[in-house]
Order: structure tokens, then C-alpha cells, then sequence
């Protein structure tokens, strides 16, 4: 008669694999890190992933762009937070085009997403590194992302911050008559319901693509006086994007690798 041991006194070594990733930088075909967004938008970019085992959710995503200063002097160059403006649709296809993610409309989607599906600890814990920040780090702070002139907040809340503007030189005070500078690095994990947050190692045998849409720069921005009765002016000039790259995270554990190429 067989007997099992409960596992709370059996200490016996279980063997396991754990994943260990390093992050390899993966930039545009022909090696560009740079991309303009015109008026009509509908330029891309195409990011071609190499034939080893990845895993999406690690990986990130970066890229700057600066809208100019307001064209009317004493007005501010404002850009919306609480979305991803600047890209029109996300796309993941492999090597015969077989459509893996595809996202359109995807400013849209973060606008929904970035409010609905985050948990508390990402915004609480934001930085300007991503669209995902509170409007007001302390209570009676500077207030960064909010409609220039409007004052400190000083009542301690969570909210999400949905403008910012050019600043001056200590960073976070909003000016006008200055270029505002957006810098990104975005963990594709925060693309909810998609294969971009699914937190598992991926492997074709072959290479994959991700291709980037870009929206008009007039869904970026705007440029106004600060004033709630202001209507404001759209922008009217091409946004040029630098920086820009994927930083894949690439599985190191050649155990796992071994297994992945096994099941292809």
C-alpha cells in the first residue's frame, strides 16, 4: 500500500525553470530611431522581432517628442495625458502575416484603458515616463498635467492627470512661450487584454513584426492660454519622434529555449 507524504513536511528538491531575460534593443527596419507625424498622419513604423524566444509583457517601449512652443505669444503648449496619443493602431503579425494584435483606433483604446484596467498602484506609482501619472503628487504640492493656471490642489486624492505643458527649467511648473517635451518608456504590459500583457514566453522559429501607425499630430495636442474659456488652436506643425525603439525582453535560460524550439 502506496503512501503520499502531505507537503508541508516533505522537503524533498523540486526541480524548476525559471526564466531569466536580458533586454535587447530592437529598433525600426533600416536601423532608424526616428518617425514624423504629419497633419494627415497614417506614417509607421516596423519593428522586425528576431527568431528567439521572447516575452512581450517584459518588454518595453520608448520614444520623445516635443510639440513647439504656441505660435500666439503667452500661450502654452499642451499635450493629452491619460492616453496614447501620438499612435493610431498596434499591430504583432508573424512572418506570413498572420495577425496576431491588432489594435486600431489604439488612442482610443489607452483612453479606456488607462482609466479602467490599470490597478491603483500604477498610478499612485506613476512617473512621467509613462501616460499614467497623478495630477497631484502631495497634497498642497506642485500640481504637474493640469490646465495652466488653475493653482496647487490641496486636497489629497488620486486623479489622473490629462494635460501637461511646456514647463520651465525646474520641471514641473507649467510656462508659456516654451516647447513641450514628452519622453516615454512604456511597458508593453500595460496594453490590457492583449497578447502584449500576456506574461509568457512566446517562440515562432521564425521572425515577427510590430507595426506602429501614427496618428495626426493634431489628436496630440493643443495650444491655448491657459483659460478655461479659451477654445484653443491646433497645432500646426510635424511632430518628429526620436528615441524611438523596443526594448524586447529575450529569454537567456537555454533550458527554456531548449524546450520552446522542442514544441515548435
Amino acid at each position: 500500500m502506496s503512501k503520499s507524504i502531505s507537503k508541508e513536511i516533505k522537503y524533498d528538491a523540486i526541480p524548476k525553470l525559471h526564466p531569466n531575460y536580458k533586454l535587447s534593443k530592437v529598433t525600426q527596419q533600416f536601423g532608424v530611431e526616428t518617425a514624423t507625424i504629419t497633419a494627415s498622419g497614417n506614417t509607421y513604423s516596423v519593428f522586425e522581432l528576431p527568431a528567439v524566444a521572447f516575452n512581450l509583457s517584459k518588454s518595453f517601449l520608448t520614444l520623445s517628442y516635443r510639440t513647439p512652443q504656441a505660435a500666439t505669444p503667452g500661450e502654452y503648449s499642451c499635450q493629452f495625458m491619460g492616453v496614447l496619443a501620438p499612435i493610431k493602431r498596434l499591430q504583432f503579425y508573424d512572418k506570413n502575416s498572420v495577425m496576431l494584435c491588432d489594435i486600431d483606433n489604439f488612442d482610443n483604446y489607452t483612453r479606456v484603458m488607462l482609466h479602467s484596467d490599470q490597478p491603483l498602484d500604477s498610478l499612485i506609482n506613476g512617473s512621467y515616463e509613462t501616460p499614467l501619472f497623478r495630477c497631484n503628487d502631495i497634497p498642497g504640492g506642485t500640481v504637474y498635467g493640469v490646465r495652466p493656471g488653475s493653482g496647487d490642489i490641496f486636497l489629497g486624492f488620486n486623479e489622473q492627470a490629462y494635460l501637461s505643458s511646456g514647463v520651465d527649467a525646474a520641471g514641473n511648473n507649467a510656462q508659456p512661450d516654451t516647447p513641450n517635451q514628452t519622453r516615454f518608456k512604456i511597458p508593453l504590459s500595460m496594453f490590457k487584454n492583449t497578447i502584449f500583457a500576456l506574461d509568457k514566453d512566446l517562440y515562432f522559429d521564425d521572425i515577427s513584426f510590430i507595426r506602429i501607425t501614427w496618428n495626426s499630430y493634431l489628436k496630440i495636442g493643443f495650444e491655448n492660454d491657459g483659460t478655461a474659456g479659451d477654445p484653443g488652436a491646433p497645432l500646426a506643425a510635424n511632430v518628429n519622434i526620436t528615441s524611438l525603439a523596443i526594448y524586447l525582453a529575450v529569454e537567456t535560460n537555454e533550458k527554456i529555449n531548449s524546450a520552446l524550439k522542442q514544441i515548435n
